[in-house]
């Protein structure tokens, strides 16, 4: 539909607002499913795809080493977006981030005690 401008036939100007209006789903959401389908292969999406779209998002923007090393050190179903987003930014490997994250927890658990 993009990529060959079939929106156009429809009478659509841009794909975006055919989205919008024909499917209901605005602009920045289409092209996060856009950039998982492109970048992301579908035997990795397949398994994955109840960790929500937010979090494949952010797996799409990685490289497939990261996102393997993410994916081997990490359990995404449980850590948060915004865990994945503060980590992919500081650019703190995520495994020694969450790992640290947890053990301060314990410890303020037991300090609280």
């Amino acid at each position: 539909m993009r990529d060959g401008k079939l929106y156009k036939e429809l009478g659509y100007q841009n794909f975006e607002d055919y989205c919008e209006t024909e499917v209901g789903i605005k602009r920045r959401q289409v092209y996060n499913y856009i950039s998982i389908v492109e970048k992301l292969p579908e035997d990795f999406v397949q398994p994955v795809a109840q960790i929500g779209m937010s979090k494949l998002y952010l797996l799409s923007t990685l490289s497939e080493g990261e996102r393997e090393e993410v994916m081997q050190t990490t359990d995404v179903e449980k850590v948060s977006k915004r865990e994945l987003e503060a980590d992919f930014a500081a650019g703190v490997p995520l495994h020694y981030n969450l790992a640290h994250r947890h053990t301060r927890m314990r410890y303020n658990r037991h300090a609280s005690a």
